[in-house]
Parts: C-alpha cells; structure tokens; sequence
C-alpha cells in the first residue's frame, strides 16, 4: 500500500534539515565551532611538546579561559595522551578553577610552579593577582610566566625563537 501524500511531507524536514546543515558547513561555512586551527588548548599541547625537555619535573600552572570549564582539561588531556594525564595525575600539571583558586593563589606565592602559562593573549581575565603585575612571553596564542630564576632560560630561548619568526 502507497503511503498518502500528507506523511512523506512530514519526513522531508526530518531529512533535509541534517543535509541541509552538512552541505552549507562543507561548502559555506569556513569556520569551524570551537576554530581547531587557532585553539588556545592546541598551543598549551605544543609549548609543553616543544619544550619538554626543560619542563621535565616541573610544576605547571595553566589558566585557561574562564568560559570553558572543563574543557581546557578534556581537549588537552585527549591531545597529550597518557604523558599528560600523568603531570596531571602528579600535581605537575594543575588547572585554575573556581574550587581550587585559593590553594593556587598560596602555590604560587609559596613559588611552587615554575612557570604558568595563560591561554589568552590579551589578557583580560587573569583572576590571579600574583600574575597581573608580571609581563609575560608569548609563544602562539597563549601567555607564557616564568615564576623562578631557572625558568627565564627556558623563556630567553622561547624570546630569541619567538624574534627571529
């Protein structure tokens, strides 16, 4: 038996919405949701890829962006893989939230980290005061703190590199 008129209508949007979404997203729109390309979690991966050699055994603090909760632990745990979840795991590698802000805040006074990297160039919601008053080094497109003596080695290459680009 032939369906009536009245129900293959009704299965239309059902299909052509999602195809509709995929072929203006293939073919329309260039930029992607979260932009991959310029991902502020990607370039925190690749500071820590690059420069792991002097980042070995150090404590790390990252201060992701405000907005994006867990998700600056998610996408970079799932970039680094096993390494990563162990500096995590070891307290080498901690993440500034709103539950742990004031044990960081005393971290880093008590010059616990040795550097801390910001996943925002422009710097417009540092929460930390012990970071507001420092200049930071750029290294993509994250904001990069030395906070001991040993750490501005490893800066002045990341300067002198960052120059000659």
């Amino acid at each position: 038996p032939k369906r009536p008129l009245e129900t293959c209508n009704q299965r239309r949007p059902k299909i052509a919405t999602p195809v509709l979404f995929q072929l203006n997203n293939f073919y329309i729109d260039k930029d992607e949701l979260f932009h991959e390309r310029d991902s502020s979690n990607q370039d925190v991966y690749s500071f820590l890829d690059e420069y792991s050699d002097e980042l070995d055994d150090q404590n790390i603090l990252i201060h992701g962006n405000k907005n994006s909760g867990d998700l600056n632990y998610v996408v970079l745990r799932w970039l680094g893989g096993e390494s990563i979840q162990k500096q995590i795991e070891s307290d080498r590698l901690m993440f500034l939230k709103d539950e742990n802000h004031g044990e960081l805040e005393k971290l880093l006074i008590d010059e616990y980290f040795f550097l801390a990297l910001y996943m925002d160039n422009d710097m417009q919601e540092i929460e930390l005061p012990y970071l507001k008053g420092r200049i930071p080094l750029h290294y993509k497109g994250i904001s990069v703190f030395p906070l001991k003596e040993q750490a501005h080695v490893l800066t002045g290459r990341l300067g002198k590199q960052h120059e000659e680009q």
